[in-house]
């Protein structure tokens, strides 16, 4: 078990680390330079991480579980279905929000590595809240329902008007997830010919629209 030590220090070297990545890409950050800015020597460094990406990969992964702790909580007391995945996509953005300096440099200097971490978060819940429907096919609409969250975040983090285009997505998301919801038990195809108009509705469609001509 790691003591108050150990934690004190790792925080302390993700933190300096996180610092320095905001404003430069990882092959210009060195171990060396994290140990000057900590007071730390090397050892003490490789005592925690193997290397400079090892410690990325940590801090990205950190990230996505206490995400998926909390999600796992809230499931548990909201079981599957319409309230809890409303109560879920309300936990993630607000999670969101509260670390937006780390989730956007996370997205900014390593998206690929990120997005995959974070896809297969979305995955896992979006199972656990559907836990009604298991086919192979409605497993196809939870990837597309997973990796369009990535696109739509990406789209977000480009928009001048940042709170504006966040609170939309939220609404949209959330209305798709219920959407889906709503008829995948019934008819698959009715489920993937989502209406717009219901789902978007006071020129929300715009945006929708916008998000889905990104590549």
């Amino acid at each position: 078990m790691k003591n108050r030590q150990y934690i004190k220090t790792d925080q302390l070297i993700q933190t300096i680390f996180l610092s320095l990545w905001q404003h430069a890409p990882i092959a210009n950050i060195t171990v060396h330079q994290i140990c000057n800015d900590t007071d730390l020597d090397r050892r003490t460094f490789y005592n925690h991480y193997a290397d400079i990406y090892a410690l990325k990969d940590s801090l990205e992964q950190q990230f996505v579980d206490e995400l998926e702790k909390q999600s796992d909580e809230l499931l548990k007391t909201k079981g599957s279905g319409k309230k809890a995945l409303t109560d879920f996509v309300n936990l993630e953005f607000s999670y969101i929000k509260t670390h937006l300096s780390t989730f956007k440099t996370f997205v900014a200097r390593d998206a690929h590595s990120f997005y995959q971490k974070y896809f297969h978060f979305t995955y896992r819940v979006i199972i656990k809240a559907f836990s009604n429907f298991n086919s192979l096919e409605i497993q196809y609409v939870f990837v597309l329902l997973s990796w369009g969250l990535m696109g739509w975040l990406e789209y977000w983090l480009k928009q001048a008007n940042q709170e504006e285009t966040f609170e939309t997505i939220k609404s949209l998301y959330g209305r798709l997830l219920i959407s889906c919801y709503e008829q995948i038990d019934l008819n698959l195809t009715t489920a993937l010919d989502v209406n717009f108009k219901r789902i978007a509705p006071d020129g929300e469609i715009d945006v929708l629209s916008n998000i889905l001509k990104q590549e």
